[in-house]
């Protein structure tokens, strides 16, 4: 015989132990025992068509095994997800080869239903033997509808990789997951590549992780695996899998009421630490459950974790950002490398009571080792003024928050609502209400430092170069500055105190409209009292500048208690002072106010009760014709002058008290005569002054000089009374017929 063939035929067979007894004997149609081995089929009923054909001098005849089942049970090897209602077709051909050299081809489709899904599963395939490997295969598994929270689900994640189900059970995902997978092995000298792709079905995937205790729902996106393994392997276990991983989800987590849009990208690939990156947008700052749990799964001690604690962060506002993340290399343990950005968009950063800064834009970034959060170009508004930030540092730690930053700004309204930051309550009402202060300051590079302790009141520090400009204050005589070249400041601010030090340079101003130029100073400030040193400048046609301290005098070139009732003291030295200029406003002349004015001033005392001002000091004028004076008019008149006559010399020394100057060693000298006396002038203006006259002449006679004015006082005697308006001067004495005589002048 040639060839013989047999063909073998049977319908609605039930699949039970001894339709299975009668498979396990196939096993010499090669790929039968493989569909045995991978899917373990069982009950229903199956349609069968098994054909031989055989030839003379051939090893084996070539075989046909065609299967249709239906209602079977089934349970697949490498993912044992049970499936039952299978309706599968399978196919086997096999050729006549010897050993190495025979070929078969399986081809089947199994569809079917499983507890783990609400479609049904799908898996098909075909693959090609030669002798007794296999030598080009192709399987895919379409799992629709995947309920993530099956326990067969888990226990098939756990048949894989015990390590994966743990993974998974503490992620708590629910929701329903579509599953594409596809399995190759395109020659059998190259690996089994498996390709698997799942994608949220419907309304999305839930989560609720352990390690990140925030419900993250509506996930949508996909992730992509692939793997490889050994084909050489008998036994196949999770450390001989070569795995490739992409995951790309978006989502919305926190409240369900107030939920964040979350977009999360993983990455893994074998025998290389895994990389991750989870962005998030429009964040509330003070959430205690989002910003708490972000914290716990990145920080892993309380210091670190101070980083995310709403409570230790003085801002209030939303937050956009990232996360990348480097997890430990593959058979090593320890925590992910972190690298934490956030875009920030602020309401508000200062301590509680404090709006130091408002709306706050721009990026830092969080360092695991010191727990601190920094930036560069950020801005912000300080009141209502723009304010650009740099190098911004913020420590929270399990004591308090510190937090620098340098900042610059310009036209800076000097007024309540741009100081508060800066000043307390009180010396912020003393400085814009009661001495009225306002204007522009520029901070051309302010550093900014910091301290809010957990217990206990926040402290501050500002320091940098700023620029006055147009500005104003009333320190007892009010004082304008059109600029500064110059002005660094050191400023402190604990508790419920300032203190302040600084040194100006360049001012260009008025004090009580008279003209100060290029004026240079440091000053200090520790409440209440404001203090300026080192002061001198040019100051109309001469110099004022710091007459310094001695055994009885303040220090300084000026004090002022900034609160009532503004204790002050003052100790200054002019210098070559014009007086036309000086007294520009108060008696107006334009020739008769003339001379240079030297001398040193003392003051001190309260601006509420300026009777109780005392002092002492003296003063001094040379080449004088002070005509625009009255009481000078009337004196100078008396003794016959006329308006051009100018004085070489008109000096006294003084004592401020009780509400008077009391002047002593007074001395006008001209090149015909001289007046000496003393008397005083109060604060309302009455007088009181007694001069005596010598001549020039006279003080050129030697010894009989005294004897002359022994003569010469019985003769003549001035005598000044009234006020500086309306002065009465007075000449006594019998040469007094001589002169003409002036009640009010």
């Amino acid at each position: 015989m040639a060839s013989s063939r047999l063909e073998i035929r049977g319908e609605n067979l039930t699949f039970d132990q001894e339709m299975i007894d009668a498979f396990e004997g196939l096993r010499g149609v090669k790929g039968s025992g493989e569909v045995l081995t991978d899917y373990a089929p069982r009950g229903g009923r199956v349609d069968l068509e098994l054909d031989f054909w055989g030839e003379r001098g051939r090893f084996s005849p070539k075989t046909r095994l065609a299967v249709q089942a239906e209602e079977l049970a089934a349970q697949w090897r490498h993912f044992p997800i049970p499936v039952r209602d299978v309706s599968a077709r399978v196919e086997i051909n096999s050729d006549d080869g010897v050993l190495d050299n025979a070929q078969s081809q399986l081809h089947f489709d199994l569809q079917g239903n499983s507890s783990v899904a609400r479609a049904p599963l799908r898996v098909r395939g075909h693959s090609v033997s030669k002798g007794p490997r296999t030598d080009r295969s192709w399987v895919e598994l379409e799992a629709p509808e995947l309920n993530l929270r099956s326990s067969a689900l888990k226990s098939a994640i756990d048949a894989v990789d015990p390590e994966l189900r743990e993974t998974f059970e503490q992620a708590h995902l629910s929701g329903w997951l579509d599953v594409v997978l596809q399995s190759v092995q395109e020659r059998p000298d190259l690996a089994i590549r498996t390709f698997c792709e799942a994608t949220p079905h419907g309304e999305g995937l839930s989560a609720l992780p352990g390690a990140f205790p925030i419900e993250t729902n509506a996930m949508q996106g996909r992730v992509l695996a692939r793997a490889e393994i050994d084909p050489t392997l008998r036994e196949v276990g999770p450390e001989d899998i070569q795995l490739w991983t992409q995951t790309h989800v978006l989502g919305r987590f926190g409240s369900r009421t107030q939920p964040f849009p979350l977009a999360i990208e993983l990455s893994s690939q074998p025998d290389q630490a895994a990389t991750g990156s989870v962005a998030v947008s429009d964040i509330d700052v003070l959430s205690p459950l989002i910003v708490g749990a972000v914290g716990q799964y990145l920080a892993s001690d309380r210091e670190r974790f101070q980083a995310f604690d709403p409570d230790s962060i003085p801002m209030e506002g939303r937050i956009s950002g990232s996360c990348d993340l480097l997890f430990a290399p593959p058979g090593e343990e320890g925590d992910p490398e972190v690298d934490v950005r956030l875009e920030l968009d602020l309401d508000r950063f200062g301590p509680e009571g404090k709006d130091l800064l408002k709306r706050v834009k721009g990026e830092v970034r969080w360092s695991r080792e010191t727990g601190a959060w920094s930036g560069e170009n950020l801005t912000g508004i300080l009141g209502e003024t723009p304010v650009q930030l740099q190098n911004l540092t913020v420590t929270p730690g399990t004591n308090g928050t510190s937090a620098v930053l340098d900042f610059s700004a310009t036209g800076v309204p000097i007024d309540k609502q741009h100081l508060e930051p800066f000043l307390e309550p009180e010396l912020l009402r003393t400085l814009t209400t009661e001495l009225g202060a306002a204007g522009l300051f520029d901070v051309q590079s302010g550093h900014l430092t910091l301290e809010i302790p957990d217990n206990g009141p926040p402290s501050m520090r500002l320091r940098g170069q700023v620029r006055l400009r147009d500005a104003f204050i009333r320190m007892g005589l009010p004082v304008a500055v059109e600029r500064t070249e110059g002005f660094e400041l050191d400023l402190h601010y604990e508790g419920s105190r300032v203190r302040a030090r600084g040194t100006i340079l360049g001012l260009m101003g008025q004090v009580a409209e008279r003209s100060l130029e290029n004026a240079n100073f440091q000053f200090t400030y520790v409440a209440p009292r404001l203090t300026i040193e080192e002061f001198q400048c040019a100051f109309e046609g001469g110099r004022l500048e710091s007459l310094g301290a001695d055994a009885d005098g303040p220090a300084g070139f000026f004090a002022l208690d900034l609160e009532p009732p503004f204790r002050f003291s003052l100790s200054a030295a002019m210098e070559q002072v014009d007086v036309g200029r000086l007294l520009a406003g108060v008696f107006n002349s334009d020739f008769a106010n003339e001379g240079l004015l030297d001398g040193e001033l003392r003051l001190n005392g309260d601006v509420d009760h300026l009777t109780q001002v005392r002092g002492r000091g003296n003063a001094r004028l040379s080449d004088s014709a002070l005509w625009a004076i009255p009481v000078f008019q009337s004196l100078f008149s008396q003794l016959g002058f006329d308006t051009t006559a100018t004085f070489k010399l008109m000096q006294a020394g003084f004592n401020v008290g009780d509400g008077r100057i009391d002047m002593h060693s007074m001395q006008i000298k001209s090149d015909l005569l001289s007046l000496l006396g003393s008397g005083w002038v109060d604060f309302e203006g009455e007088l009181s002054n007694d001069l005596e006259v010598r001549y020039s002449l006279v003080d050129r006679l030697g010894p009989f000089t005294k004897l002359v004015y022994l003569i010469q006082n019985s003769l003549l005697r001035i005598s000044i009374r009234g006020d500086m308006a309306r002065p009465q001067v007075v000449l006594n004495g019998l040469f007094s017929q001589f002169f003409k005589q002036s009640k009010s002048k």
